[in-house]
């Protein structure tokens, strides 16, 4: 298999970051320059680079380098390059981008059109045609001068790298999600630790943390332009390298959703039509009251600040979707299923009680087909979370007492607020005392019943089958 140079864009600074990333994949580096790495690589490194790499901006194939001062040198330097080693005759081929850096050629559009005719002379040459007709596979360049040292590549990513896949929709002035990553493993954090963002915006920093923690590739949910590449990369090489990443058990997509009611049902629709969850769980989550308000729990109104996910959650439901919700007071998504008993027992639920001009209290319109209810919401989630460790057998899905009591902590110090506005470790008011030994006696309740199977199938086993419990509960 032919080797190349293949070239990584990185931002400016975090070239260790890059560096490490690719030796990790086990690769050879050749040169380390500002805002990029180069290392020799076959078509496999090719599908894995762009796979892999968290850091990177994109993945280049290296055609030539060579210097041009003029722009006859810079015809006769790109003619020279085997250009039908990497395009066909019906490759689609073009100058995607040209940068200069202190040299004497300087204009992009120039260098673009220039190259594009450099390219048609040499292939027309060694395919004996005088017009291409480029309905093939695409193949940009991108060509970069720094000092009048020309470099020529051919763009194998496409879009840039810090397009995940997992975002359909961007805040303002969202953090590039490859400078997050790099940022994150220039930190001594890793997955044991716990990571606070007070001001995470859209998430960024989180979601890359997260997917350094499960292992996710972050090309996984995303193609890229050398996918269309048959001559010089095999369909199963792709393949291959994708079930490498999947490989690693979680998988995880985050997605933000729209205050704009107006926007709600279509953004659902599309939602689903990229693909229709096994189950939607909801926790705590306002959903809009009789009178189209969302509130919290005190009855103001939060109709501006809410996402407005119930229509996301009403159109999963609609489709036959299992649908869980979980809540504390009535104001959440779901909690309508038990509409009668909010509306006697909770303050604020009925008609008229709540504090702002709907007059329709904080109970919601939307009803769940199963509904798990706590003085709490966050103890209705460790019930559930115990309950499916039990299930499975694995009491280490569940959090220990110590990860219950450092995630509380870890809030508290990084400014976040409880439902009173404390800055201290609580949860709706309830500080460690309550909480770590709720997490505590929940872990043991589900640790138990294994070990007690563990220890007594042996002897117990005949005891049960002598009928030692036969007619104990009854017929």
């Amino acid at each position: 298999m032919d080797t190349y140079e293949l070239v990584v864009p990185c931002h400016f600074g975090l070239e260790a970051v890059t560096k490490r990333e690719i030796y990790d994949l086990g690769y050879e580096i050749t040169r380390v320059e500002d805002g990029r790495v180069t290392f020799a690589g076959d078509a496999e490194a090719i599908c894995r680079a762009n796979i892999f790499l968290r850091s990177a901006e994109r993945v280049l194939l290296q055609v030539g380098r060579f210097r041009a001062t003029t722009f006859d040198e810079l015809f006769e330097g790109i003619k020279a390059l085997p250009w039908e080693d990497y395009i066909p005759k019906d490759g689609k081929f073009w100058v995607k981008k040209a940068s200069s850096i202190k040299s004497k050629l300087f204009s992009p559009s120039d260098i673009q059109s220039i190259a594009k005719k450099a390219m048609v002379e040499r292939l027309k040459n060694v395919y004996r045609l005088n017009w291409f007709p480029e309905d093939g596979a695409p193949y940009p360049v991108r060509i970069f001068l720094l000092k009048d040292e020309v470099m020529v590549t051919l763009d194998t990513s496409g879009d840039s790298l810090h397009k995940r896949g997992y975002r359909l929709m961007t805040s303002k002035a969202p953090l590039t999600e490859t400078l997050a990553a790099a940022l994150i493993m220039l930190t001594p954090w890793n997955k044991d630790r716990i990571l606070v963002d007070p001001f995470c915006g859209s998430g960024t920093f989180p979601i890359e943390a997260a997917m350094i923690a499960a292992n996710i590739a972050p090309g996984m949910n995303r193609q890229f332009t050398a996918e269309q590449w048959k001559n010089l990369i095999p369909k199963q090489l792709w393949y291959d390298t994708v079930e490498e990443a999947r490989e690693y058990p979680f998988s995880m997509c985050a997605v933000p959703f729209t205050k704009d009611d107006r926007e709600a049902s279509a953004q659902a629709e599309a939602l689903l039509a990229k693909g229709v969850p096994a189950a939607v769980i909801t926790n705590e989550a306002p959903g809009r009251n009789a009178k189209g308000a969302y509130h919290n729990a005190v009855g103001k109104c939060l109709t501006e600040l809410e996402a407005k996910s119930d229509v996301l959650f009403n159109a999963c439901k609609a489709r036959g979707i299992y649908n869980l919700s979980i809540g504390d007071l009535g104001n959440e998504i779901g909690m309508a299923a038990i509409g009668d008993h909010i509306r006697k027992y909770v303050p604020h639920a009925d008609d008229g009680e709540c504090e702002c001009a709907c007059g329709g209290g904080i109970l919601v319109e939307s009803t769940a087909d199963n509904l798990i209810t706590a003085t709490c919401s966050d103890w209705g989630c460790n019930a559930m979370m115990a309950a499916t460790a039990y299930l499975l057998g694995n009491a280490d899905l569940f959090q220990s007492e110590e990860v219950q009591q450092r995630a509380m902590e870890e809030a508290a110090r990084a400014g976040l607020l409880d439902m009173y506005g404390r800055n201290i470790p609580s949860i709706d008011g309830f500080g460690r005392s309550i909480n770590l030994p709720l997490v505590k006696l929940m872990k043991e309740l589900i640790s138990y019943p294994p070990k007690v199977v563990q220890k007594t199938s042996g002897w117990f086993a005949d005891t049960i089958a002598k009928g030692y419990f036969d007619g104990y509960y009854g017929e």
